[in-house]
């Protein structure tokens, strides 16, 4: 009898450490489970965070709340600085494209070598991106535009022999932009204005080399047909730099400057 006992104790302790065994398997299980369900979770709160952001750096925020610059264009002459401000910071051209705006005014300055190889005047292949979504932007308010001012500007070089003149190339840079406006983007000819000022017109010394880098430039002054600034205040604030403003025009007004 104390035989068959021992057996049976023996027996028992079996199906429970099997019992056991199974409750553990079925833990473990669950617990990788959940530990995948976590790291799925986890990736695809990822992967939203991840689309917010690359949808937040393309959204422009307007009047009417955000719009994509990449699939929409500025309804309104008032919408015009937010988009080309925002393509700017988002393509990193901030170092090389410089966009300011006034009442009724939007006022874009291109460092030349976004533009142009040194002493020349073709457009670079590189720049097309650029001026093709400015003339898509221009053409899309195109009706509210008055005039497109393209202004060329060079640097003074302490060498009379020097073979490129100033003033012929500060007039192609001008009339390269003004041509690709109206022949690739069609904006109206009689809107734009190219003019080259050679050297004339420094906004920082010659005499270094960071310094003529900086004066070698396409200004670019866009004017609403709404435009309500007064005569002296529209070429005081947006053609000092030009021409001697004290001086010139003598008769007349702003747009008898800016419109033949």
């Amino acid at each position: 009898m104390a035989r068959k006992k021992a057996s049976e104790e023996s027996s028992e302790g079996t199906w429970l450490n099997t019992y056991a065994d199974m409750v553990t398997l079925l833990l473990t299980f669950f617990i990788m489970l959940f530990s995948m369900s976590a790291t799925n979770n986890a990736n695809k709160s990822q992967e939203v965070m991840t689309d917010s952001i690359e949808q937040s750096e393309s959204a422009v925020q307007t009047a009417g709340g955000s719009v994509d610059i990449k699939e929409t264009l500025p309804e309104d002459f008032d919408e015009l600085y937010t988009y080309i401000k925002a393509y700017v910071e988002e393509n990193k051209l901030s170092d090389s494209i410089g966009v300011e705006k006034g009442q009724g005014v939007v006022y874009i300055r291109f460092k030349d070598s976004i533009f142009f190889d040194p002493d020349r005047f073709e457009l670079k292949s590189s720049s097309r991106g650029t001026l093709d979504f400015l003339g898509n932007c221009l053409k899309n308010v195109e009706d509210q535009i008055m005039t497109i001012n393209i202004n060329g500007h060079t640097a003074s070089v302490d060498n009379m022999y020097y073979p490129v003149s100033d003033w012929r190339l500060s007039s192609q840079r001008a009339s390269s932009v003004a041509i690709f406006l109206a022949d690739e983007k069609h904006l109206d000819p009689q809107k734009i204005i190219p003019i080259g000022y050679g050297k004339n017109y420094p906004i920082d010394t010659n005499t270094t080399a960071q310094g003529r880098k900086n004066n070698r430039r396409v200004d670019m002054m866009i004017l609403s047909n709404d435009i309500e600034l007064a005569d002296k205040d529209l070429l005081d604030r947006f053609l000092t730099g030009t021409f001697d403003t004290g001086k010139y025009p003598q008769f007349g007004g702003s747009k008898d400057v800016l419109i033949p």
